[in-house]
């Protein structure tokens, strides 16, 4: 359920994904294939085309367009799949119901039961993003009635999406839209929202594309793909807000087909990094790295004619460009700052271990309690016992509520307690306390959610494989400590965690970037004078 392969981006050995654009040719190369192939190489894909139309064009606008016969079209296509099966794939531009139902026809012969996670990503393209319609709405009703059911994701945009749900759609009713999308075949949809809110304009301090704003874009799965994370829809019902910064340029040329192609990459590395098994989950993922791979694109994008320039293809989303996940409405305040975390956090499960690390001169302790007992009196006695001894720093796991009664320093939470603890105030309450908040995560997509919320740390794990927790997804690896390093935002500390079990393995994590390591399995259940020892060896971290 993870975007595993954020790590192996640019950096895995072969094999490569293999990613097909069906779309039409852009011959000033600002959009169509030509945008799509520089996407999925940029994202670390082999890219193939199969070419639905030919057009004169260049910055300033289309002089001609050619469209081959679909016999020709469906040739790529059978020819392409024969030799180099897709991973993933990208519809754009098709034009005409004959061209819509080739591509339909042919995803019929090979989207066969048991495809093994073959996604379908489907750009819409039927109304510019000025408002001008360019495909009959005979041809509409051909790409819902027999593409839709192909499509794991659809990218209208706003009004794309208002001309398929026959109202006007804004961020008031976009839920109620991308539901209606929905029950029309699709697996899920992104409406992209553009220009949905405004905001202050901010410089980045570089001479390039200033930010004015918000641009907000609504994501929604069908079924309930349910763990409870605020990056999950809620059972086919409730979406996703997914927010990056909105950029005052015209040079924007090819951002639709970008987006697609990048979200179809990310799968396509998905289906490789998974080995053909589900994607449920990969598909929030998918949105988020391409969301900020547009949003670096459209900051560097520049003039090359005398119209407005493409979006450049500059390497994956940096911190500037990350996307994060929120409610529709305006952000809370951020959580406040540590300010300074030990470069080790000691995770105990009992009020035994944590004497123990305490007496031996641990300053940072992580309170993981899952017993029987009354959590209220555990944590109101690790709170009093903690501030007893010169204000050792004690973070309660899970237990939000009780933390805050008692006066903890800091909460730390899983992605799954993160849904209950925003939607019943607890961000709130633990804001206005002063307490500190750390979050887990393990995708791109949990890291949206954690910049949503601003908090006091995020932690990455598991780093190494471990035994100390069940968990849902493998070893994040020492690249992916590198690569949070880059997302984190500035004076947020990233904490590591995860299989973490000697001096080795600590330092290497923090030369990759992470501030602390958060350490459970080398103090758990041993004796005082053993615990003393480990800490003084760790402290030479």
């Amino acid at each position: 359920m993870t975007s595993a392969i954020q790590n192996n981006i640019h950096k895995s050995p072969t094999p490569q994904p293999i990613i097909y654009t069906i779309a039409g040719s852009d011959s000033g190369g600002g959009a169509g294939i030509q945008a799509d192939l520089h996407t999925i190489h940029d994202m670390g894909g082999f890219g193939c085309t199969a070419v639905t139309a030919l057009t004169a064009q260049n910055s300033v606008g289309v002089t001609a367009i050619h469209s081959p016969p679909p016999s020709f079209l469906r040739a790529q296509l059978d020819c392409l799949q024969s030799d180099l099966p897709f991973d993933s794939l990208k519809i754009g531009m098709l034009g005409n119901q004959e061209t819509i139902n080739c591509v339909a026809d042919w995803l019929d012969s090979v989207l066969l039961p048991g495809k093994l996670g073959r996604t379908v990503v489907l750009d819409p393209v039927m109304i510019s993003t000025s408002g001008s319609r360019l495909i009959t709405e005979d041809a509409q009703e051909a790409l819902v009635s027999r593409l839709f059911k192909h499509a794991d994701i659809v990218t209208p945009n706003i009004h794309e999406a208002s001309a398929l749900v026959g109202y006007q759609v804004d961020r008031s009713n976009a839920e109620r839209a991308a539901r209606d999308i929905l029950d029309m075949g699709c697996k899920a949809v992104l409406i992209k929202g553009g220009h949905m809110e405004e905001g202050p304009r901010t410089s980045n301090g570089e001479g390039r594309n200033d930010t004015v704003g918000v641009a907000m874009d609504l994501y929604l799965e069908g079924g309930d793909v349910g763990s409870g994370r605020l990056c999950d829809s809620v059972g086919g019902v409730r979406g996703v807000w997914i927010k990056g910064p909105r950029y005052d340029s015209v040079n924007t040329h090819g951002t639709g087909c970008t987006l697609s192609s990048a979200i179809a990459t990310s799968l396509g590395w998905s289906r490789v990094a998974l080995g053909g098994k589900s994607l449920d989950g990969c598909g929030v993922d998918a949105v988020v790295e391409g969301k900020g791979y547009v949003g670096r694109g459209i900051e560097g994008g520049r003039r090359r004619g005398e119209g407005p320039g493409p979006v450049g293809h500059e390497g994956r989303m940096g911190r500037r460009h990350c996307p994060w996940i929120g409610g529709g409405g305006e952000e809370e305040g951020e959580f406040e700052r540590v300010d300074e975390l030990d470069k080790v956090i000691y995770v105990v499960g009992d009020m035994e271990d944590l004497r123990n690390v305490v007496e031996g001169g641990g300053r940072e302790v992580q309170l993981r309690y899952k017993g029987d007992g009354d959590v209220g009196s555990v944590v109101r006695s690790a709170t009093e016992y903690c501030r007893a001894r010169g204000g050792v720093r004690l973070w309660v796991n899970d237990h939000w509520e009780a933390a805050v009664e008692h006066g903890a320093y800091g909460v730390h939470l899983g992605q799954e307690d993160l849904r209950g603890f925003v939607e019943g105030g607890g961000a709130e309450r633990v804001r206005g306390r002063g307490v500190k908040l750390g979050i887990s995560t393990h995708s791109v997509a949990e890291l949206a959610v954690a910049k949503g919320l601003r908090p006091s740390y995020v932690s990455l794990g598991p780093v190494y494989e471990t035994s100390s927790k069940e968990v849902a997804f493998g070893a994040r690896g020492l690249e992916q400590v590198e690569r949070w390093r880059e997302l984190v935002d500035e004076g947020t500390p990233l904490v590591a965690i995860g299989g973490i079990n000697t001096m080795e393995r600590g330092r290497e994590v923090r030369r990759r970037g992470a501030e602390a390591v958060a350490v459970l399995g080398i103090v758990k259940g041993k004796g005082k004078d053993e615990v003393k020892s480990i800490i003084e060896d760790w402290r030479g971290l």
